[in-house]
């Protein structure tokens, strides 16, 4: 027992606090000598730790468990998640080929429908070339005046093969010279009466006609109705008018139309726009000269101020507004100075182009019009004064810019809507058209 009490003791000792001093107060004696009480230090020992620091006695650290009951299911959760963004990431990817392939079967229709268009109106205007050079042709009997030829030589030999087919005349009979002055007589008294003959038939079938359509065409009233009062501009549009957008969707499509066109321009080369006037109405006339409720309706201008060069930009140009034109159901576009698409004559091209062919040309124009909801046509130019040699179409550029206060511009653009009617204006229309409906119009 005394071994094990003198260990404690000396265990109880080395980590016990020393005693510290008192500021103040009097002297304690030092206590008795003799053994040391249990529990009490005998004195501050310098190699011992002072106790209650951290090298007095190691903390007990916690237990620790290698065992989780919740690790199977936090690794399930784990791989129910990394599946969950597997199969997101494979819903977006799928997604955005389905994406891709909708757009690549857009592009694909549209560029089909591009080139049907663009097929159409090639045939359309092949057609119209061709009559036109037909109509442009000259006859036959034109050729017979000037030259005196009756036609071709195929003509002529039509001509003999039926000359050949006809029976011989019988030959004539033989008249005594008592006999010729009554022959004569006689042949001038039939030729005198199938004249007259004929005159009073052509008098008989033409006098009435030439009445009635000169009492027609100089009245405009028709089933007892005055057409002068007409709002429309022909017979029968009422409908057709009513139905179609009103003069203030019309332009504000216009307007979209034109910002469209800017910005497609913005996308091959970088230019500032001037806008120019306001929108100008024009009232129309009815077919019998008087006053309708429709109206023509035109954009203001818009110009383009920096100087526009080269061949391969402006083509680019072309095909750019052309495109943006096309997308908006505008059909027949058409540049207006290249030989190969024009109505206009060689001369007539260079005088108003500045030259016979593109590379060598002043002013680029392209027009194309619309009949889908309203009859509208678009016209753009660009100039180019690097083209102009002779200094003539600056000079009128700069005399428009003093007397009729326009830019001088490299590109211009403006819209044209015809036969509007305001959407104030439809009940007026509506009251003023009901009498003529089931009408016959008068002939002109």
């Amino acid at each position: 027992m005394d071994g094990d009490d003198e260990a404690v003791t000396k265990k109880v000792v080395r980590r016990s606090r020393p005693a510290k001093p008192k500021r103040s107060g009097p002297a304690v004696s030092a206590p008795p000598s003799g053994p040391p009480v249990y529990g009490t230090p005998p004195g501050t020992d310098p190699a011992l730790p002072v106790y209650g620091s951290r090298d007095s006695a190691k903390p007990v650290e916690p237990a620790r468990h290698d065992f989780d009951p919740r690790a199977e299911e936090k690794a399930a959760a784990a791989e129910a998640a990394a599946a969950a963004r597997r199969a997101a990431a494979a819903a977006r990817e799928a997604k955005a080929a389905e994406a891709a392939r909708a757009a690549k079967d857009r592009a694909t229709k549209r560029a089909a429908e591009k080139a049907a268009k663009k097929q159409a109106a090639r045939a359309a205007y092949a057609a119209k070339k061709e009559r036109t050079a037909r109509i442009a042709e000259e006859t036959r009997w034109a050729r017979f005046e000037r030259n005196g030829q009756r036609g071709t030589y195929r003509y002529e030999r039509a001509r003999q093969r039926r000359l050949r087919r006809r029976p011989p005349k019988p030959p004539r009979p033989r008249v005594s010279g008592v006999a010729r002055p009554a022959e004569r007589a006689r042949k001038s008294a039939t030729v005198r009466n199938l004249l007259v003959a004929t005159l009073l038939i052509a008098a008989a079938i033409f006098i009435p006609i030439i009445v009635t359509n000169s009492s027609s065409s100089s009245s405009t009233v028709s089933d007892g109705v005055d057409w002068t009062g007409y709002p429309g501009q022909r017979a029968g549009d009422a409908q057709s008018t009513l139905a179609a957008p009103s003069k203030e969707q019309v332009v504000a499509e216009n307007t979209a139309l034109l910002a469209e066109l800017r910005a497609a321009v913005d996308d091959e080369v970088t230019v500032s726009w001037l806008e120019h006037g306001s929108t100008i109405d024009r009232p129309l006339e009815n077919a019998w000269g008087a006053p309708s409720l429709l109206r023509d309706s035109q954009s203001p201008r818009w110009y383009a101020t920096e100087p526009v060069s080269g061949q391969k930009l402006k083509q680019r140009l072309v095909d750019r507004v052309s495109e943006v034109l096309s997308d908006h159901g505008f059909q027949d576009v058409r540049l207006m100075n290249d030989p190969a698409t024009t109505f206009y004559s060689p001369k007539s091209i260079e005088r108003l182009y500045g030259g016979s062919k593109l590379d060598t040309q002043v002013v680029w124009e392209l027009k194309a019009s619309s009949v889908e909801d309203a009859y509208v046509d678009v016209t753009v130019t660009i100039t180019d004064f690097s083209k102009d040699k002779a200094g003539e179409f600056a000079a009128d550029a700069e005399a428009d810019a003093e007397h009729l206060d326009l830019p001088v511009s490299s590109i211009a653009m403006t819209l044209t809507s015809h036969a509007l009617l305001a959407a104030s204006d439809a009940p007026e229309f509506r009251e003023r058209a009901a009498p003529f409906e089931d009408k016959k119009p008068p002939r002109r």
